[in-house]
């Protein structure tokens, strides 16, 4: 990881939550089509989900 490549004084200026937030932006899926997908089936079905996870991460939770 970059994170440990860089000096402590770097680290430190940037410090844990900009590392927090890359490690998030690293982890979180970029296709939000997932999201409206579950949108459009609560919105347009006749008996929708009670709950609905989008992605497979999310049901894993």
């Amino acid at each position: 990881m970059l994170w440990k490549q860089t000096s402590s004084q770097i680290r430190e200026i940037c410090g844990k939550k900009y590392l927090a937030s890359c490690k998030l932006d690293q982890r979180c899926n970029k296709d939000l089509s997932l999201v409206t997908d579950c949108m459009e089936h609560a919105l347009t079905a006749c008996y929708p989900h009670t709950q609905f996870s989008a992605g497979w991460d999310a049901k894993l939770l």
